[in-house]
């Protein structure tokens, strides 16, 4: 199937905030969906900013962390978006959250590696909805003497 790949701008909360990424159409439309839809997203702070360094003394708990919030244009209900971080050359799951009513969905960083203490490093991330990603490159950083 032939992608087109094209640039959209648009508001995704009350107050105007825009973004823009690179939307994937599929070039033969499914009859059930709409012709076209964007997908859209920013963080939960407001910031459209592809990477990002979050350091454990400014976030001292995951829910004070940025989400990233996906939308889609028209509203698409019920579709599953995907945040993925790469490990080990594949792509894992993160977090998966289903759009609401009004094509919104919020999903979640894990700052914490497997044993428990904050990670350290630049990751790279993906957001994946429908046949639109985004790539993403986060950098932990952990309190002096906690990683």
């Amino acid at each position: 199937m032939r992608l087109l790949l094209r640039v959209m701008s648009v508001a995704l909360t009350s107050t105007v905030v825009t973004t823009t990424v690179a939307t994937a159409v599929a070039a033969v439309p499914d009859p059930a969906e709409p012709t076209e839809r964007a997908w859209y997203w920013e963080w939960s702070d407001g910031s459209r900013d592809r990477e990002r360094s979050l350091a454990e003394a400014r976030y001292t708990r995951w829910s004070d962390l940025p989400g990233l919030r996906v939308a889609s244009d028209p509203p698409a209900v019920g579709r599953t978006v995907l945040l993925q971080v790469m490990r080990d050359g594949r792509w894992l799951t993160e977090d998966s959250a289903r759009t609401a009513a009004d094509g919104r969905a919020l999903l979640s960083l894990n700052p914490y590696c497997e044993d428990g203490a904050w990670c350290t490093g630049l990751d790279a991330y993906r957001l994946v909805a429908g046949d639109a990603t985004a790539r993403l490159a986060v950098r932990f950083t952990p309190t002096a003497g906690s990683a």
